[in-house]
């Protein structure tokens, strides 16, 4: 997940709320302090997946309240290239290109998946696969 501005606040805000020290918040997640620390102060671009997927329902209250998922209402997705397009559950077209101004919109579809799909209640074997995958999607 990229670490953006929201997610450093959202980080200030749990240990605050919560008050959590950042080592407490770390050992909860399974990392040393010092990346608590690194995340919160923005010091590095991205939280891995496997720690996203303890510390992101974590920071969801504390995240601006965004649309319903994409993962949710998708019905097609198509790609070719550097291109993914498809359709919501409402027919609007959706088209999503590699260049910069998109990655983070693409990030940010990864992780609402990645959340949405921590949520479901599945077999655990089912949901470990659907991680993976999930977790393995890159831009091409």
């Amino acid at each position: 997940m990229r670490i953006t501005k929201q997610i450093c606040d959202a980080i200030e805000n749990l240990l605050r709320d919560k008050d959590y020290s950042e080592a407490q918040l770390a050992e909860k997640i399974g990392v040393a302090q010092r990346t608590v620390n690194s995340w919160k102060r923005g010091e590095v671009g991205s939280i891995k997946d496997c720690y996203w997927e303890k510390l992101g329902p974590m920071l969801r209250p504390y995240l601006p309240q965004q649309a319903p998922s994409p993962a949710r209402s998708a019905t097609t997705v198509s790609g070719q290239g550097n291109i993914v397009a498809g359709g919501d559950a409402t027919g609007n077209h959706i088209a999503l290109t590699s260049d910069d101004a998109c990655a983070a919109q693409i990030e940010a579809f990864r992780a609402a998946l990645i959340m949405d799909i921590i949520d479901l209640d599945i077999d655990a074997a089912a949901k470990d696969a659907i991680l993976r995958l999930a977790r393995n999607f890159r831009r091409p």
